[in-house]
């Protein structure tokens, strides 16, 4: 046993250390959902507990903090670009199929799993893939290790299969002179509920990862300070079977931007929510002797006085010299835009920071082709970034699994590496006024060529029907390639 001095329970990369909250919080607003409201809806100065939680000496109604809402950007931010990425199926060819239907030996598919590190290293910058097996069977007694055979494998279900964890969850590590792994610390909760008749426990493990082994570091559920067991294990390869998807870095990476934007999206709808809310109501204006005229005719409270005349919401109440009439006044309904504008102004600097913005439908500024052009080649060389990356991830754990398992079926991924981020209806009236010039009729041909492949996009048209259709576009007379404007 280890006291919570133990330095093993401590250790904490510089880079881990110093990256931890803001990594939690941009997983948070990729999550989205009442876990980042809590987290980033900010309580306005001096805002009352009834208008913030709800909280009265009366009871308990629903305060801003529970109407709060969240469109979440950054999730879409983070779909789009898995939504290129994938737009190609990836090549696979001589993957295991089985493998391929469950990577995880959770019921995660290959694709499934590579999204989800696509999705973490846009909110993160970087994550881990961790390769394991079962654990190889003991050796009998005075009986030398043996090799099983495929079929004892399948029976006892030793296979390869690959872990998503994220980068909070691995706290150090250390790469040796060689580029490799020497160590390195995961860190989770283990849910365990697989006896009925005992109590469901959620415990903290620490694993030490080292090459050919480690040891797993059990720690007290109501004590995580202090290890409850240890347990030594080893792998069937002298490696640490982890391999690193992106770039770890104590510096602030471009996400924490959107997250930032988004949180102070969040915080605008809401306070433009409560705007709403309070400008349907008239704010009444009373004569300051009102209350004391009611409750002494019907020998009520003053409380009750002020329910009984104010309706929904609290008056103003002023002296008899300055009016002497109840009245109402409302709030100018053009100061309503403001927040509107602000909230239209911030999500399109949002899109624009990232550079996916794909086109702002908001928009209906003419651009040349050049600029057009320009503007598409930051996403597309971020997209193909981004494919070479997962690539390269996917085919350094192929390596490490047929170390840790000569039997598993070596394959090559291949990532499509070309995406086309145009707008297709910006294409299309492209298109049709092209078709409005005198054109001959190879260039006309040209024009419906375009047309088949912005169909393509829309529909899907398999190279056999998209040859055929190219064939009758050549056979067809001058007249007829002509494209008609709309009306």
């Amino acid at each position: 046993m280890s006291d919570n001095k133990d330095p093993r329970l401590a250790r904490s990369h510089i880079i881990h250390a110093s990256r931890l909250n803001q990594l939690r919080l941009n997983q948070l607003a990729v999550n989205g959902g009442s876990a980042y409201i809590a987290q980033r809806l900010s309580r306005l100065p001096f805002e009352s507990d009834v208008s913030w939680s709800g909280i009265s000496k009366k009871g308990q109604t629903e305060g801003r903090q529970s109407r709060a809402f969240l469109i979440n950007y950054a999730a879409r931010i983070c779909a789009k670009i898995n939504q290129y990425v994938f737009s190609t199926e990836v090549k696979r060819e001589k993957i295991d199929p089985a493998f391929n239907a469950d990577a995880t030996r959770t019921g995660m598919s290959i694709n499934d799993l590579m999204r989800q590190v696509s999705t973490t290293i846009t909110a993160c910058r970087w994550c881990w893939l961790g390769i394991d097996r079962n654990s190889l069977p003991m050796p009998e007694e005075n009986n030398p290790p043996r090799s099983r055979s495929q079929a004892e494998k399948e029976t006892s279900g030793d296979r390869i299969y690959w872990t998503y964890w994220h980068p909070s969850e691995v706290v150090d590590w250390h790469f040796g002179q060689d580029g490799k792994l020497e160590w390195l610390i995961t860190e989770q909760n283990v849910y365990n509920n697989a006896e009925i008749d005992k109590p469901a426990v959620n415990q903290p493990l620490r694993t030490i990862w080292k090459r050919g082994g480690g040891t797993r570091l059990w720690l007290k559920p109501e004590e995580p300070g202090k290890i409850e067991k240890e347990e030594d294990f080893n792998i069937s390869a002298n490696i640490v079977p982890f391999v690193l998807g992106g770039l770890p870095s104590p510096d602030a990476w471009w996400f924490d931007d959107v997250e930032a934007i988004q949180a102070s999206l969040l915080n605008l709808d809401s306070v433009h929510n409560e705007s709403l809310y309070q400008s349907v109501y008239p704010q009444l204006i009373l004569p300051a002797d009102m209350l004391a005229l009611i409750t002494d005719a019907l020998k009520i409270s003053g409380e009750a006085a002020l329910e009984l005349v104010r309706g929904l919401n609290y008056p103003i109440l002023e002296p008899v010299e300055a009016n002497g009439q109840a009245r109402y006044i409302m709030p100018p309904f053009d100061g309503m835009k403001l927040i509107p504008d602000e909230i239209t102004r911030r999500r399109q600097e949002l899109f624009d920071i990232v550079g996916l913005a794909m086109k702002n439908p908001d928009s209906r500024m003419v651009e040349s082709a050049e600029a057009k052009q320009w503007d598409q080649l930051d996403p597309e060389a971020v997209l193909k970034e981004r494919a070479v990356l997962l690539q390269e991830t996917e085919q350094k754990a192929i390596e490490i699994s047929r170390q840790l398992d000569n039997t598993f079926s070596e394959y090559t991924p291949e990532y499509g590496k070309a995406f086309n981020v145009s707008d297709l209806t910006e294409d299309m009236a492209t298109l049709t006024e092209l078709g409005k010039m005198d054109l001959p009729k190879t260039g006309r041909k040209e024009i419906q060529k375009a047309a088949i492949q912005i169909l393509d996009k829309l529909v899907g048209i398999d190279d056999k029907t998209k040859a055929i259709i190219n064939r009758e576009i050549d056979a067809m007379e001058q007249e007829t390639t002509q494209i008609i404007p709309p009306k």
